[in-house]
């Protein structure tokens, strides 16, 4: 038997069902334009080993490949510049090594193009075979791609093609000194120029198709560099804090400037209340910021941080702030560093801790890092460059203090006996202060 459905609760359904199916709409989807997991190939020019030893200029590959854009992948080396006894190999889904990647002899260059056009079976010629919305129906706003080495800086440039005529494209320059590490980069819409014709804005593949895109990794930047990466594709993911959802979003759109090693981008905050929710879902990037294990953060004392930095072109600007009162908000009179000056590698700074702070009480504390003034000095808000990082610092509860000790006594003994004690007990209370204000 079925009960007769009021108008209230029929209204309540469709708004529900409306509202979902709006959700499903806003929220973007990843549309990959390769994984390298699949389609092992590899090209290279060169004569002085076994594993190259046709020095042919250009050279080229074309595979079918299930995680590329329209099932198949493209690679092919040329503008080759160096002795013909020395070597470039382009790679792609090789095992043991998943991802792309471009190696250079010392002193030697060439340019590296990636294409996906469709399934021709031909490296050599742009197909313009693809029917792609890289916007996935308006969502999607930027290329992303995961640096994983990069020894020297190199540029890396996105193609789109709408026809053999129209096509758009946006330079990326990568900044060197990545190893081993787990860099996002994030290539946004708005930055691609025409490059032919009328040009093709990714921004507008949903009404326009994307018929062909081309990655070209230009190795003439630095003779010898070498890079490895993986993971392209179009998606709406940035750099975002982890803090307690009360503290409100910062977020980048990460280009290489940052703070340690790893940037890793996401779709969302990931809000948690040990502001470790970013990385436990993904990699650890909350690595640039160190304490002095030799401070003790006590108010009124100076303790100082190391902030490693890597990526920017001469200055960068660090911005931080720490929740000292524990309101839940990063108030104007918390900001440790405004603007603050530095370079590439480790920078020792400074900070006061307040009157007001009550030793041993955890803290929130944001970090960001820009390449402009004026981009990232606020702790919320969204930022064209650069990371940020959050933490919750732990110290520990208060050490015993010994402000007397003193006893009458007739044995002469008892006053040498008792400032032994003393010293005893003052140098184990500093031990555990030692210990559990270290920063």
């Amino acid at each position: 038997m079925f009960r007769k459905i009021s108008f209230r609760a029929t209204s309540l359904i469709v708004a529900l069902v409306l509202a979902l199916g709006s959700a499903i709409i806003v929220l973007a989807a990843t549309v990959t334009v390769d994984t390298f997991d699949d389609g092992g190939q590899q090209v290279c020019i060169g004569g002085s080993s076994s594993l190259c030893t046709t020095f042919s200029i250009p050279s080229d590959n074309s595979i079918a490949a299930a995680g590329a854009l329209g099932g198949e992948r493209d690679i092919r080396l040329t503008n080759y510049s160096g002795a013909p006894s020395s070597q470039v190999f382009l790679r792609a889904a090789q095992t043991g090594a998943l991802n792309l990647s471009l190696s250079q002899d010392n002193n030697v260059s060439a340019l590296a193009e990636i294409t996906w056009d469709g399934t021709d079976g031909d490296a050599t010629v742009l197909n313009y075979g693809l029917t792609a919305d890289l916007t996935d129906g308006g969502t999607n706003d930027l290329f992303a791609f995961t640096t994983l080495n990069d020894d020297l800086p190199i540029n890396v440039e996105i193609r789109v093609y709408c026809n053999a005529t129209d096509w758009s494209y946006a330079t990326f320059a990568l900044p060197g000194d990545i190893s081993s590490s787990h860099v996002d980069s994030l290539i946004p819409f708005t930055d691609f120029v025409a490059g032919g014709g009328a040009g093709c804005p990714p921004q507008n593949t949903n009404i326009t198709p994307a018929r062909a895109v081309q990655l070209l990794i230009d190795g003439s930047v630095n003779a010898g560099a070498d890079l490895d990466l993986d993971d392209v594709k179009t998606d709406s993911v940035r750099d975002y804090g982890d803090l307690p959802v009360g503290y409100g979003d910062a977020s980048h759109i990460a280009n290489g400037i940052r703070l340690g090693d790893n940037v890793d981008a996401e779709s969302a905050s990931a809000n948690s209340a040990n502001a470790d929710g970013d990385d436990n879902n993904s990699v650890d990037d909350e690595d640039g910021i160190t304490r002095d294990p030799n401070d003790f953060w006590v108010a009124g004392n100076t303790v100082h941080i190391t902030a490693t930095v890597a990526g920017c072109s001469g200055n960068c600007y660090l911005n931080g702030w720490i929740d000292w009162d524990g309101n839940g908000t990063m108030d104007g009179s918390e900001a440790v560093f405004t603007e603050q000056t530095v370079s590439n590698g480790p920078n020792v700074l400074s900070i006061n801790v307040p009157a007001g702070y009550t030793t041993g009480t955890s803290v929130y504390v944001r970090f960001r890092l820009c390449g402009a003034t004026g981009s990232c000095n606020a702790p919320t808000g969204s930022s064209a460059s650069g990371e940020v990082e959050d933490y919750q610092w732990q110290f520990g509860p208060t050490a015993i203090t010994l402000d007397d000790m003193s006893a009458a006594s007739g044995t002469p003994y008892l006053p040498l006996a008792l400032a032994g004690a003393a010293f005893v007990l003052v140098a184990g209370a500093g031990l555990v202060l030692r210990k559990r204000y270290l920063a």
